[in-house]
This record gives C-alpha cells, structure tokens and sequence, in this order.
C-alpha cells in the first residue's frame, strides 16, 4: 500500500516533447542580423573622372574642398598635355604624355597645399616626372584619378624624445600647437557648389 500510494502521490516529471524537424528548420533559416555602422572619421575611397582641358589637380582640390575633407592622392590613368614642372625655374614638356604615377596630398582647409608628383612616359621609352605645379595637369582626355579622403589628421613631431611618446608634440593642419594626440579640427569653409573645376565622382 505504501508503494502504492508513493506512486499516486509524486508524480515524475514529464520530460518535454522534442522539437519536430519542421520546427527546427524554421528557426535556424532565420538570417543573421548586422547593424553596421560608419566611422565619420575613417578613410573613404573615391574614384574620380576628369573631363579633357581641366587641370587634374585643381579638379582633385576643389572636390576635397567641397566635402570639406582632406585627399590623398593614390594614382592616376589617362593622358595629360603642357605639363609644368615644378623646378627652379618652371619646365614645360609639351605634347601628350600618358601617366604612369600620380601621388600627392591636400589637406583639409585652411592648411597649406602640399606637394604632388607624377612621373609621365616620354618619348622612346623614357620616364618624365617631378613636383607637379597646381594647374600645370591639363588632361588630354578623360582621366581617372583614384582618391582617398579624409576629414583630420594628426600631425607628430620627430624624431621622439627620451621619454618615448610623451614627448610627441602634434600640431593640426593650420600649424597651431594641438597638444599630444588632439587631432585636427574640422574646416568649417565652405566652396561655392557651382565650382567649374569640380569633376564627376563615381561612388
């Protein structure tokens, strides 16, 4: 009776029913869910198309200065012509050249304009090139430039002192002290948006 009773009285747990096929299809066919989120901060890659008879350098300023960003210049691929070299007295090599290398940087406003280099294919297999003056890039034809953009940099001082990074002195890009590690200030000017030099941008 007593063993009777035991097993009326306490019961054992049902142990629950298993997970049909059906059921287990439906919930692993759920699609990952990605939050993605932009750095302002962070580098972007722009593909950027001149059109024949404007310079390639001012079309590449005036588009950093219109999103109000910084360009670093990684190559080029077109033909140019009445390149102006920047020598101590300006060297014209007239005629058109394919481009072999372009590379320079603008940073964002009001820094001063930094040097730009290119190296051009001469006649009889010969290799032209040097410090490119500011509208001294016409091109010849359509010209694709490939640019990076950025909105600050920070600016290190080197060689480093004894007590390693503590001894950075960074500057932004206006030349104003900007304390160790501060980063440049965003350029708040502004360009007309009916600027002539500005190219097409391919995204």
């Amino acid at each position: 009776m007593a063993a009777a009773s035991w097993r009326t009285g306490h019961q054992l747990p049902r142990r629950p029913a298993p997970c049909s096929k059906q059921n287990r299809t439906t919930s692993n066919s759920k699609p990952p869910v990605v939050i993605a989120h932009e750095c302002p901060s962070a580098m972007r890659a722009h593909v950027v198309e001149v059109p024949a008879g404007r310079d390639v350098l001012s079309c590449v300023s005036a588009f950093a200065r219109r999103g109000r960003r910084g360009a670093l210049v990684l190559g080029a691929a077109g033909q140019v012509t009445d390149v102006v070299l920047r020598e101590p007295a300006a060297l014209v090599l007239r005629g058109t050249m394919e481009i072999l290398s372009l590379a320079g940087c603008f940073f964002p406003f009001p820094a001063p304009a930094t040097g730009t280099a290119v190296f051009l294919a001469g006649p009889r297999g010969s290799v032209l090139g040097g410090g490119v003056a500011l509208g001294g890039l016409v091109a010849a034809g359509p010209v694709v430039v490939m640019v990076a953009t950025f909105v600050a940099a920070a600016l290190d001082r080197l060689p480093l002192g004894n007590k390693g990074c503590d001894d950075v002195h960074a500057m932004d890009t206006t030349g104003r002290a900007a304390g160790p590690g501060r980063q440049c200030a965003e350029s708040t000017s502004s360009v007309a948006n009916k600027d002539p030099f500005l190219p097409a941008a391919l995204y």
